[in-house]
C-alpha cells in the first residue's frame, strides 16, 4: 500500500502548501521588487521631464538667464516644503538705465505678505520677477535648477535698449511673456512657435540684439529628452490640462503626438500637461536581460529546493513508519490510521522466539523475524497493512470480515510450516500464534482483543503440549 494513503494526509498537505506557498511568496516578492523599480525609474522619469519643463519656463520668463550659480548658493535650501516656493529676484541697483542685474534673495514665504503670494507671477521694476512652483508636488525640485543658463527665452523685453524698452514697458509689466501663438508652419507642416533669444557681448554682458526663431514640437521633444535620464523602455506621455490655445506637443520619444491646447500666458510649462509614464515590457526585459535571468535562475532554485523539501520530507515520513530489519510498517503507523477503514485485526506472535535467538543468536533471530514478515506480506490482501507491532509480534489490519481475516491467519501459519527458514546450513522451522478481534469501537480495543485471544491461543497450545509428552 502506498504511503500516501497511510501517513497522516492533513500533515503531508500542510507542509506540501506551506513549501509551495514559500515559493509563490518568493516569486510574488521577486515581482513587486520589480515593478516598485519600474515605478521608481517611472516617478523619476517623470520628475526629470518637469524639471526640465519648469527649466525652460524659467528660462522663457528671463529667470535663467539673470542669475548664476554664486547667487544660487545664498538660498536657503533647506526650508520645509509649501504649498508655494519660489526665489524673489531683486534689482540691487535699480534705476531706468538697468534692470538686468538681478539677484537671488530669500524664499518668497519669508519675504512677501500672503496677499503677493497669491500672485503666482509678480513682477515689477523694483522686485524683478518671481516665480513659484508647487513645492508639495516637487518635492526634489530645488531653486538651484535655474543656475544653468539656456538660450531659449520668450520673454526678452528686459534685454531691450531703454528707448524700445520705454515703448514696451507697459505691455511687458502687464503680460510679461512674449510668445506668439502656435501655428502650423506652411512649409515644414510642423506644428511651430516663435522664440527669442537674447544676443549678448561676451566681455560686457550687454544685450545688444535678440534673435527670433521657430521652434517645432518635434525639436521642443528631443530638446527635452536629450537631458532627461529616463531609460529607453520609459515612455512618458504628455497631456493638457488648459484649453485656452490650440497647440500640439508630445514629450516623449515612443508616443505620438497629442493635440494639447494651453495658454502660455498663465501656468508654468509643467502644470499645462499631466505627465503619465508608460512601460514598454519588451524593452525593459530586453535592456535588463541579465538581471531578469538572474531573477529567473533564482526563482527555478528556490522551486527546486522546494520539490527537494517536498520530496525529502516524504521519505523522511515514510522511514518513521518503515520497520528496518523486516521493511513492513513499525507501530507508528497506528496513530495514523482509522479504525473506521478496517475490519478485523490480526495479532501474531512468534513461538518459542527467545529460545530462537538464545540457541542460534540474534543473526538467526533476525533473519526469523524477516522471514515471517515475507510469509504474512505474501498472504494478504492489497487493502490489509501489516505492521511489525514490537519485538516478534506483527498485526495484520483487514477490511475483511473477522470469520475471513481467521481463515487468512489459518492460511498463514499453514504457509509458514512448509517454509522454514533457511540461514546458511541452518534450516529452522518456524510457528506462530494469532489472535483475531473485529473492530467494534476503536483499533486500540480490538488490539486488546486480539492480545486476550493470541493469549488464551498460547495457553492451549502449551497445554496441548503439555498432554502430548505426558
Amino acid at each position: 500500500m502506498k504511503i500516501s494513503m497511510l501517513v497522516n494526509k492533513r500533515k503531508n498537505k500542510r507542509y506540501i502548501i506551506g513549501t509551495l506557498v514559500f515559493a509563490c511568496v518568493s516569486l510574488m516578492i521577486i515581482v513587486a521588487l520589480t515593478f516598485s523599480y519600474m515605478c521608481e525609474v517611472c516617478n523619476n522619469a517623470i520628475e526629470s521631464v518637469t524639471e526640465i519643463l519648469l527649466r525652460e519656463q524659467a528660462v522663457n520668463d528671463s529667470i535663467a538667464s539673470m542669475i548664476s550659480t554664486s547667487t544660487m548658493s545664498h538660498m536657503n535650501t533647506k526650508c520645509e516644503s509649501k504649498e508655494l516656493l519660489g526665489a524673489l529676484y531683486t534689482n540691487r541697483n535699480f534705476d531706468t538705465q538697468s534692470c538686468s542685474k538681478i539677484n537671488a534673495v530669500t524664499f518668497v514665504e519669508n519675504y512677501l505678505s500672503k496677499k503677493t503670494l497669491q500672485n503666482r507671477y509678480y513682477s515689477s521694476p523694483e522686485y524683478g520677477f518671481v516665480y513659484f512652483f508647487n513645492g508639495k508636488k516637487y518635492k526634489k525640485l530645488q531653486p538651484g535648477m535655474y543656475s544653468q543658463v539656456i538660450s531659449l527665452t520668450g520673454n526678452f523685453a528686459r534685454f531691450l535698449s531703454y528707448e524700445k524698452r520705454k515703448r514696451d514697458i507697459l505691455d511687458f509689466w502687464d503680460n510679461h511673456l512674449e510668445f506668439n501663438e502656435i501655428y502650423r508652419d506652411s512649409v515644414s507642416k510642423n506644428l511651430v512657435m516663435t522664440i527669442a533669444t537674447p544676443v549678448t557681448n561676451s566681455y560686457t554682458r550687454e544685450v545688444i540684439g535678440v534673435m527670433y526663431t521657430d521652434i517645432s514640437e518635434d525639436e521642443l521633444q528631443q530638446h527635452v529628452f536629450s537631458r532627461s535620464p529616463a531609460p529607453k523602455w520609459v515612455s512618458v506621455t504628455a497631456n493638457n490640462i488648459s484649453y485656452d490655445r490650440p497647440g500640439s506637443l508630445c514629450a516623449t520619444q515612443h508616443c505620438e503626438t497629442h493635440a494639447l491646447s494651453f495658454n502660455i500666458l498663465s501656468q508654468p510649462l509643467a502644470e499645462i500637461f499631466i505627465l503619465e509614464a508608460n512601460v514598454d515590457l519588451y524593452a525593459f526585459i530586453k535592456e535588463n536581460i541579465k538581471i531578469f535571468l538572474a531573477v529567473l535562475m533564482a526563482f527555478i532554485v528556490i522551486v527546486t529546493a522546494a520539490i527537494k523539501a517536498i520530496n525529502l520530507f516524504l521519505k523522511t515520513q515514510k522511514h518513521a513508519v518503515i520497520d528496518s530489519l523486516t521493511q513492513v510498517y513499525n507501530r507508528q503507523i497506528i496513530s495514523h490510521l482509522s479504525g473506521k477503514d478496517y475490519n478485523s485485526l490480526v495479532i501474531f506472535d512468534c513461538d518459542e522466539f527467545k529460545v530462537i535467538n538464545d540457541t542460534h543468536g540474534h543473526l538467526v533471530g533476525d533473519a526469523a523475524l524477516t522471514h515471517i514478515a515475507s510469509i504474512i506480506s505474501d498472504n494478504v490482501r492489497n487493502e490489509d497493512v501489516v505492521v511489525r507491532y514490537g519485538g516478534d509480534e506483527f498485526i495484520v489490519l483487514c477490511t475483511n470480515e473477522k470469520i475471513h481475516a481467521r481463515k487468512m491467519a489459518e492460511r498463514i501459519c499453514s504457509k509458514l510450516k512448509v517454509n522454514p527458514l533457511v540461514f546458511g546450513d541452518l534450516t529452522l522451522p518456524l510457528s506462530i500464534s494469532f489472535g483475531v478481534a473485529e473492530f467494534t469501537d476503536d483499533l486500540h480495543t480490538a488490539l486488546y482483543k486480539a492480545d486476550k485471544a493470541l493469549y488464551a491461543q498460547k495457553l492451549k497450545s502449551r497445554s496441548q503440549k503439555v498432554d502430548a509428552t505426558n
